[in-house]
């Protein structure tokens, strides 16, 4: 069934004032808390660059934390790449905590092909990362304790494989149930893939870890997943992108860290700017974004040849369905409100 509760509904009535207003009109009243999570690439970084823009400019939202996984980049380059990103923006103070390096079964790749050797866009020369202390506390054990400390409370956004959410419920099978919500950027709900012909590449990263956050989550409200055509669908247009005035920092950062995927994405022929990552955090910040969202049952596969690490959708009927609806399922977004929240944010 589609969504048209007030997940939705509730923002579409504030679209108005969000055009008129600075700082965004986000969906609830009290403190959100989030905690990041991600293998910080080119597209990651320009997630959690908006992320921390909008926290800083809104004071009912605070980053509790961020931690690291492999995924893109090898782990040892993941942490200094999040710094690049915070000491741009002067938020060195949020703790980056080190996760897990590797996939729990499937033997370990990259995307550095699609992000650079550095994971930054080959640009890191151009931002040293601070010289700030790894905490000693694993990221999986920081975001347990974060889960517990703030129940029903904390927001996990994950960027990046869902190893260190996985490993999370594993050692505390309360994880999931303590989250308020777990947001990811992963899986595509018509069966198709950017990493293998069925799968996309976070989920295909780690299929074992897909598996044991669908299977463990309570229900539809705690999981939403912004799936690969939800992006790859709505680019942001060379328009868009080519009007943006570098004067600013942030701006200039944006089109250094993306410059050399824009370069080939033109070639190629695209009509815009890929960018998952930051499409899925600007869902979180503004659920408004998502036009189009499915809550059903899901299932993650991890037999198939060619999908292993693919989701299945159970589009049945309700009374056909072999378990309640544990997911929504986002599809498609606005591109201009998005662009908007960029805009304004940066």
């Amino acid at each position: 069934m589609l969504i048209t509760s007030s997940w939705i509904q509730g923002m579409r009535a504030r679209r108005t004032a969000q055009r008129s207003s600075f700082v965004l009109q986000l969906p609830d009243l009290v403190m959100r808390r989030l905690l990041i999570d991600t293998d910080c690439g080119t597209d990651d970084a320009c997630a959690i660059l908006l992320a921390v823009r909008v926290a800083q400019k809104d004071p009912d939202i605070r980053i509790e934390a961020i931690t690291t996984c492999s995924g893109n980049i090898e782990l040892a380059k993941v942490r200094p790449n999040v710094l690049r990103v915070l000491k741009l923006c002067d938020a060195t103070d949020i703790p980056v905590f080190e996760g897990v390096g590797r996939p729990l079964v499937e033997p370990l790749k990259d995307a550095s092909q699609y992000h650079c050797d550095d994971g930054f866009g080959g640009v890191s020369g151009d931002y040293p990362a601070p010289e700030i202390p790894c905490p000693a506390e694993h990221a999986v054990n920081a975001m347990i304790r974060l889960a517990r400390k703030l129940r029903q409370e904390l927001i996990v956004v994950s960027l990046g494989p869902l190893t260190n959410v996985a490993l999370a419920q594993k050692l505390d099978p309360e994880f999931l149930s303590n989250l308020k919500e777990l947001v990811v950027m992963g899986g595509s709900s018509i069966g198709s893939g950017n990493d293998t012909p069925g799968a996309e590449f976070n989920f295909s990263w780690d299929p074992e870890a897909v598996a044991i956050v669908v299977n463990e989550i309570e229900k539809a409200d705690k999981l939403t997943i912004v799936t690969m055509e939800a992006c790859r669908n709505y680019p942001l247009d060379w328009r868009w992108f080519d009007s943006l005035d570098e004067s600013n920092k942030y701006i200039e950062f944006l089109k250094k860290i993306m410059g050399s995927a824009a370069k080939r994405w033109r070639a190629e022929g695209h009509l815009g700017l890929y960018v998952y990552d930051l499409t899925a955090m600007a869902v979180y910040l503004d659920p408004a974004i998502a036009t189009k969202a499915l809550t059903c049952p899901i299932y993650a596969e991890l037999r198939g040849q060619w999908s292993r690490g693919a989701i299945v959708l159970d589009r049945r009927i309700p009374h056909r369905w072999n378990r309640e609806a544990n997911a929504r399922i986002v599809s498609d977004i606005d591109t201009d409100l998005l662009k908007l929240m960029y805009n304004r944010m940066l």
